[in-house]
């Protein structure tokens, strides 16, 4: 209430500040949670009080539910008004528990949003660094890692407007390298996974955390480019000539995301790849090859009914639309691959449409 009060009587703040200081510092945990969400009140009276207040209160709280909620719900609303200033902040955060890894883990996940967007909305090296620090130390650090990625899903896909700014280009870019730095080092930890003879239960463990991070990556994509909304591409809200391009840009790490992919990732992987296939037809099979051929195959794609369905109902879009595209013998070759690894693992649709293959390519 005495800081709601302020917004009405901004008068009444040099004889309320000290009520506010008191407040903040409560020794309930209730009190000085909702004092310190409405510390926000003091933005425009007082910049400098309010930044000493709320870096006092996060230097000193131990609540753990407490920073949390303030680095979500007002650390987190000030990335874009002073970057340099809670880049600083978030940074400093990210060692507030450092004798105390379980805590610090804890905080880190709420930090993760916060440091995503000061590296690729406001290209802040700092931020960028103790992502990079997570991407190394990705067995202990998924759950970081996948906030980061929920949460340059909108920078994904910024910039396609006709009347976007310069400067949203460099965004989107980011986003893209960023994410394609997670998918690279996880798709490598699966690699070795899977060479492994013998697989610790540790070994399992941080693979299923590499799986996760690979299919949250697939994921976002699918979602930003719009494909769970629409079947027809005609109804994006980006243009084709700008899905194009976004397409030509992130084929590098769809490529990465469908080595060593689990079925569940392959599925939506092809998914997004139907929903793009009008733009690049030859593109959109290369990609679906390949990740069936190589993640699909390696985890057991072929034996889901719905993966089959998808498979030979693509393949025959691909028959009857852009036959032109198997006058090259490589993509033959391909097409016949994927046709016999669900023939082998003994679906009749895939069986049928490989007996009629020499009619359809002709």
């Amino acid at each position: 209430a005495v800081l709601d009060l302020l917004l009405q009587r901004p008068d009444l703040y040099p004889k309320l500040a000290s009520a506010i200081d008191e407040l903040i510092a409560d020794p309930h945990p209730g009190v000085r949670l909702q004092s310190g969400l409405h510390l926000v009140r003091l933005w425009d009276l007082d910049r400098s009080g309010f930044w000493v207040r709320l870096e006092s209160r996060l230097k000193d709280e131990s609540n753990l539910s407490i920073l949390k909620s303030l680095i979500n719900n007002v650390v987190g609303r000030l990335l874009h008004s002073d970057p340099e200033r809670t880049t600083a902040l978030a940074v400093s955060m990210t060692k507030r528990f450092s004798e105390h890894p379980e805590r610090q883990a804890e905080l880190d996940e709420a930090l993760a949003s916060v440091c995503a967007v000061l590296w690729v909305s406001h290209e802040k090296e700092a931020a960028y660094e103790v992502i990079s620090s997570w991407i190394d130390n990705r067995e202990s650090r998924a759950d970081e890692l996948i906030q980061v990625l929920q949460t340059t899903r909108g920078a994904l896909v910024i910039g396609l407007e006709d009347d976007s700014k310069p400067a949203n280009q460099e965004i989107r870019r980011r986003a893209i390298e960023l994410t394609s730095q997670i998918v690279v080092k996880v798709s490598g930890g699966l690699k070795a996974h899977f060479a492994s003879e013998e697989k610790t239960a540790r070994q399992t463990a941080a693979a299923r955390d590499d799986a996760k991070l690979l299919d949250t990556a697939c994921m976002q994509i699918y979602f930003a480019v719009g494909a769970s909304d629409s079947k027809q591409i005609e109804n994006s809200p980006i243009s084709a000539q700008n899905l194009s391009l976004l397409f030509e840009e992130v084929t590098p790490l769809l490529e990465g995301i469908g080595e060593h992919a689990t079925p569940h990732t392959v599925y939506y992987l092809l998914r997004l790849l139907e929903f793009l296939l009008p733009i690049d037809p030859a593109r959109s099979f290369d990609l679906l090859a390949r990740a069936i051929k190589e993640g699909g195959r390696e985890t057991g794609y072929q034996y889901e009914s719905m993966g089959a369905d998808l498979l030979v109902r693509l393949l025959g879009i691909f028959l009857a639309d852009h036959k032109e595209l198997f006058e090259a013998e490589d993509r033959r070759s391909a097409l016949i691959d994927c046709l016999e690894i669900f023939m082998e693992a003994g679906w009749p649709a895939a069986r049928r449409l490989l007996y009629r293959l020499p009619e359809l390519i002709q």
